[in-house]
């Protein structure tokens, strides 16, 4: 029985016991809650894919999901891994952090944009 629900070619829901989560082939778009009471899940990534860009937005959608859960352990883990991070999400996502007024996750990706990133403007360091 496979661990994955998906629905003309949209991932709906992961059954699976977590970890390192591969996204099947044929997967177009992971729904907004389909990783939703995986406790346990590390990563979920593509084996392969030509759409790169497509890739980054779903994970985008992923972390604001764990954003708005306030799960630190997982934004932690993700921090961890090189390269899921850019110039371009993370400020969307500190923003998105702001919003939703989760403040130790808005520390921790500052702190990520400071040490990995760089910023423009020193000014961006201290944006409240």
């Amino acid at each position: 029985m496979s661990d994955f629900i998906i629905e003309n070619g949209v991932l709906v829901k992961y059954t699976g016991n977590g970890g390192d989560v591969v996204i099947p082939d044929g997967v177009t778009d992971i729904g907004y809650e389909a990783f939703r009471k995986c406790k346990n899940l590390i990563l979920a990534y593509y084996r392969k894919t030509k759409d790169t860009k497509a890739l980054i937005n779903e994970f985008e959608k992923i972390v604001t999901y764990v954003i708005q859960q306030n799960d630190i352990a997982v934004i932690e883990s993700l921090i961890a891994v090189d390269n899921l991070f850019t110039k371009k999400n993370i400020d969307k996502l500190i923003q998105t952090a702001i919003d939703n007024q989760k403040h130790e996750i808005y520390v921790i990706l500052l702190n990520y944009k400071a040490e990995k990133l760089g910023f423009k403007d020193i000014k961006e360091q201290f944006k409240l």
